[in-house]
């Protein structure tokens, strides 16, 4: 699963910075060297517990944390001390206790822990297990006990009236199932079917198009009935469907401009739609959202989803507004993942569904060689193993270097040198991170983040996602300040306005801009128009003169959303720019 935290430390080997940046000045090189780059890890959160028997507990939390060596876990039965019960691996976000007393609670904790010390606990598990089972006497004298749950339930939607339910038999000694419906979103349920025993799979018809329903499944025997499967959501195909999935434009796909938002609670998407988000990089389970009703909650919104798999990959099939897999492993360039076992998640998600994206996130630090030892070569074998890419890094908070901004587009170039044809997302910052090692640390202005929006979308991303956390002192979701905000707005209803140019052909042969000093110029012919998008990346007024080939050089150009025109003089064009200004001029 993607981790908020370990995102932010790209400091980690600053010697290979310098060098490489040549507008990093030597007081700040200086000042990052011999810092403590690693320091006792964040708490990890969000613990959860769920008893599968009388014996066994299920444990999953949050990963907040980059650079932890493992995670323990705590146990305490009523009225005695917490033990350790299991030390565990780095990256791990569950857990199953085994050999536990039925009818009896527990409280879990977890830490984690590296070389500098232990985190703080999470929050408290507190989980009671099933009752054991009561032998009875059934009518020719069998003893029974309860069976096992099934678990893994998908439901697809083959047709607007109808449901297709697949699940895994976990019992060796049910007499059937039953099959219960919710057509409230989970708020109530009836049972609509009882099957036969060894059943996997059922189909449920006559029902109304474009409605949601929530299915799961029990096995029952003589004794009782088990635990029920986990639930599986799905919306009836037809013209009622509540919203289907938008996936990343493909070239000449008009009318939707990816503009995501990394890890957000389902109760914050009435604040991210009204910035403009059209799209969620990243499932969080803050206040125990499960991933369906998270689904839900983005396709009520509107929004397409990019996200991690379900535990059960196959359940996501009938998720229509699912856009992308996350690959499983995050930053695997930093994590030294070997291209092998990219290479085997991969092709496990595509056995799954040879069509769905899968998108995997790398680390910009490390495409960029500011830090790590990575290679071109070894990028280019990461990429066999991915349909579209993302890549992180903040020049202003990430690394005190607002000079350096347009290495943004830098990471998108170099992306696409290793992966050609690959779709990108460019990662933008929105936020102060607040990281201890970042001297004199700040967030990107509202010019500076307008600027690395363009200047990735100059460069050839296909879309953008913004990070706002604040990671260091009192973590927050959502740390962008007010006039960053409306900035971003702003930028993704332009970005939206222009969707249609931008996904089509980048920089057709037939037109042209040539421009020079610190403006950057990428075209489009859509529509019958022609549009240059240029941007001013620095932090001076400009005026200078632009040269255009393929349109009229005596034409009017239009300057889009400023309410303007300026004449193209024998195919010159001059204006002037505000700081990271971008102009786009329609012709």
């Amino acid at each position: 699963m993607l981790k908020f935290f370990k995102r932010r430390k790209r400091i980690a080997k600053i010697e290979n910075v310098q060098g490489k940046l040549e507008s990093c000045s030597r007081p700040v090189i200086e000042s990052l060297e011999g810092r403590q780059l690693f320091s006792i890890p964040a708490a990890p959160f969000a613990l959860a517990g769920a008893a599968k028997s009388d014996t066994q507990v299920y444990l999953a939390w949050h990963d907040n944390s980059w650079d932890e060596t493992g995670f323990r876990i705590d146990r305490q039965t009523a009225g005695g001390w917490y033990q350790t019960i299991a030390t565990l691996a780095a990256g791990t976000t569950g857990y199953s206790d085994y050999g536990l007393t039925g009818s009896t609670q527990y409280n879990y904790r977890v830490y984690a822990f590296n070389a500098s010390g232990n985190s703080s606990y999470s929050n408290n598990a507190l989980v009671t297990t099933n009752a054991s089972p009561v032998a009875s006497s059934g009518g020719g004298g069998a003893w029974w006990a309860l069976p096992n749950g099934p678990f893994g339930i998908s439901a697809t939607s083959p047709s607007s009236s109808q449901v297709n339910l697949r699940w895994y038999d976990n019992a060796n000694n049910e007499i059937g199932f039953k099959v219960e419906r919710s057509s409230n979103g989970g708020a109530s349920f009836s049972t609509v079917a009882i099957i036969p025993v060894n059943t996997t799979a059922w189909s449920d018809a006559g029902l109304a198009a474009g409605t949601l329903y929530v299915y799961r499944v029990k096995a029952y025997n003589n004794a009782g009935d088990s635990s029920y499967s986990d639930n599986g959501w799905v919306t009836t195909g037809g013209s009622g469907t509540v919203a289907s999935a938008v996936s990343l434009p493909s070239t000449g796909a008009p009318g939707f401009f990816p503009t995501a938002v990394f890890y957000q609670p389902a109760n914050s998407f009435d604040k991210w739609k009204a910035r403009g988000i059209n799209t969620l990089y990243g499932y969080d389970g803050s206040g125990g959202v499960q991933i369906p009703q998270w689904d839900v909650a983005a396709l009520q919104h509107g929004m397409q989803v990019i996200r991690q798999a379900s535990s059960n990959p196959w359940a996501d099939n009938s998720v229509s507004n699912l856009a992308a897999w996350l690959t499983p492993t995050d930053e695997p360039d930093m994590r030294n993942v070997s291209a092998a076992t990219l290479n085997q998640q991969y092709w496990q998600l595509k056995g799954v569904n040879p069509n769905k994206p899968i998108t995997t996130t790398y680390s910009g630090g490390y495409v960029l060689g500011w830090q790590g030892n990575k290679t071109a070569a070894d990028y280019q074998s990461y990429m066999q193993s991915t349909d579209w890419v993302g890549a992180d890094l903040y020049p202003v908070t990430g690394w005190n270097l607002p000079r350096q901004l347009g290495a943004v587009g830098k990471l998108v170039d170099t992306l696409q040198a290793d992966g050609p044809g690959k779709k990108q997302f460019a990662f933008i910052e929105s936020s102060n991170q607040n990281l201890a090692w970042v001297p004199n640390d700040r967030g990107a202005t509202p010019d500076e983040m307008r600027a690395e929006i363009w200047d990735s979308v100059i460069h050839g991303a296909n879309g953008i996602v913004y990070f706002p956390q604040q990671i260091g002192g009192t973590f927050s979701y959502d740390a962008t300040p007010w006039n960053v905000a409306a900035e971003m707005t702003t930028q993704n209803a332009r970005l939206q306005q222009y969707a249609g140019a931008l996904n089509s052909q980048e920089n057709p042969g037939n037109i042209g801009m040539s421009t020079g000093g610190a403006l950057e110029v990428t075209w489009r012919s859509y529509g019958g128009k022609n549009y240059f998008f240029v941007l001013n990346l620095s932090n001076q007024w400009l005026t200078q003169t632009s040269y255009v080939r393929g349109v009229n050089p005596w034409a009017i150009a239009a300057v889009g959303g400023e309410n303007r025109t300026v004449a193209v003089q024998n195919t010159a064009i001059t204006d002037t720019f505000k700081p990271y200004e971008m102009h786009v001029y329609v012709i």
